[in-house]
């Protein structure tokens, strides 16, 4: 999905595409971080940011189940964080592979 987006220059800084929209742009006192590929701890500085806040408890969700959800949880997992997952706040290009991996159907019916 990130090569994609990545080769057909769909969400670069500064441009339109990227842009936060107005209603949840961030108060100047928050940090906005630019991930670049699937995980959220992969290319960013993340976890030095939890880390001196003394974040251990964090709270995922977006746009691709299988894809970033997946990524960070697996992330923050080998990271010791204690994690929760909002599937209502998740989705999935398919709905089977968002219900398996957010527990709400059994993966060997």
């Amino acid at each position: 999905m990130f090569a994609a987006l990545k080769t057909g220059n769909r969400i670069v800084d500064g441009t339109p595409g990227a842009d936060i929209v107005d209603e949840l742009k961030p108060l100047s006192s928050e940090i906005v971080l630019t991930k670049t590929r699937v995980g959220s701890f992969s290319t960013t500085n993340l976890r030095t940011i939890l880390n001196a806040q003394g974040v251990n408890h964090i709270i995922i969700f977006g746009v691709s189940t299988s894809g970033v959800v997946l990524s960070t949880v697996r992330d923050a997992a080998d990271m010791d964080y204690k994690i929760t997952v909002i599937s209502d706040a998740s989705a999935d290009r398919s709905e089977e592979a968002h219900k398996v991996l957010n527990g709400t159907q059994n993966a060997f019916t």
